[in-house]
């Protein structure tokens, strides 16, 4: 069952990649990524993690992408048809910007020993 869940998020990932390729219209046109999906054993709901560059713009794709969440999920599921169709709910990959964080405190201390 765990390969199967494996299988169907990384089938999602990559029709959803496809489908924002020629679907999304932004006017600052923010690279948008999607990191990982995870769906449920019961199929009931898939979460997709995002991260957007630049960062400053994550909050306005996420807006952008829950209202449009309806259409999104009806081309996803155009393209793959499962027995059950899970809903999607976008959100931010904060693990991303946590990793970011953390190596800007590493060029910070580096920059700091190199003075010395």
């Amino acid at each position: 069952m765990k390969e199967r869940i494996l299988q169907i998020n990384s089938l999602i990932a990559k029709t959803l990649s496809d489908i924002f390729l020629k679907e999304i219209e932004m006017e600052d046109h923010p690279l948008i990524t999607i990191d990982y999906v995870e769906t449920s054993k019961d199929l009931s709901f898939a979460n997709i993690y995002i991260s957007v560059f630049p960062q400053e713009k994550t909050k306005k794709v996420l807006d952008y992408l829950s209202k449009k969440r309806g259409y999104f999920q009806k081309l996803l599921f155009q393209k793959i048809n499962f027995k059950k169709n899970p809903k999607i709910h976008f959100l931010e990959n904060k693990k991303q910007r946590e990793i970011e964080e953390i190596e800007k405190i590493f060029e910070k201390i580096e920059k700091e020993k190199n003075k010395e």
